[in-house]
């Protein structure tokens, strides 16, 4: 399981268990139901994300009329909801838990950006498949440090292993490491004007 050990429970679960703590709290959330592992907290989060479009309070009778009694189950039953609703005592570190959770996505995406090198690596042209990567890669960069990336730099040294061939002049601004250089060719006006336009907006967590 690719995201295996890459998240926290009981991040996931405090966060989540914070909104029910606080009326409006929602609002402040910058995570959305794909930024959390578990499927149940998933399924809660796109609920409690229905009930605030509707302008309806986030507790556990408004949870449990908006996913139906069908559906209980899949997020965890009454039981569960009620355990979570009041297992939070102050949302005073709601910022903590919500960016521990984000962190985790961040590094679950980099290792699945790191796997689908690998992959297509095998088949593909190499030259292409690490420029496809080094995009996706910037696209969580200014999200992460660089000891986040622990998982991804292995790979990416193997591949440069596998990849022992010129391709030619370079043809980019180099980026100054001399083995991705020769992989890419140096980094290109598009790779410049993503990196560019993703320091100088606004930074936003991935969706």
């Amino acid at each position: 399981m690719q995201g295996y050990g890459l998240y926290s429970q009981e991040a996931e679960e405090a966060t989540v268990g914070a909104l029910f703590l606080e009326d409006g709290l929602i609002k402040d959330c910058t995570l959305r139901p794909e930024h959390f592992y578990l499927a149940r907290l998933r399924r809660l989060m796109s609920l409690i994300l229905q009930l605030d479009a509707k302008g309806k309070p986030v507790d556990v009778i408004s949870i449990v009329e908006e996913a139906g009694q069908h559906n209980l189950e899949s997020i965890g039953g009454i039981g569960y909801i009620t355990e979570l609703a009041g297992s939070v005592p102050t949302v005073a570190n709601f910022t903590f838990y919500q960016d521990t959770v984000l962190e985790y996505y961040q590094k679950r995406k980099a290792v699945e950006i790191a796997g689908r090198i690998q992959e297509h690596a095998q088949n593909g042209d190499i030259a292409c498949t690490l420029r496809d990567g080094i995009h996706d890669l910037m696209e969580i960069e200014d999200h992460v440090g660089d000891d986040d990336l622990g998982e991804v730099i292995p790979a990416l040294v193997e591949l440069y292993g596998e990849a022992e061939k010129d391709l030619g002049e370079m043809t980019g601004i180099p980026s100054g490491f001399r083995n991705l250089d020769r992989l890419t060719g140096g980094f290109q006006e598009s790779d410049w004007a993503l990196s560019v336009r993703g320091r100088v907006s606004e930074k936003q967590p991935l969706r």
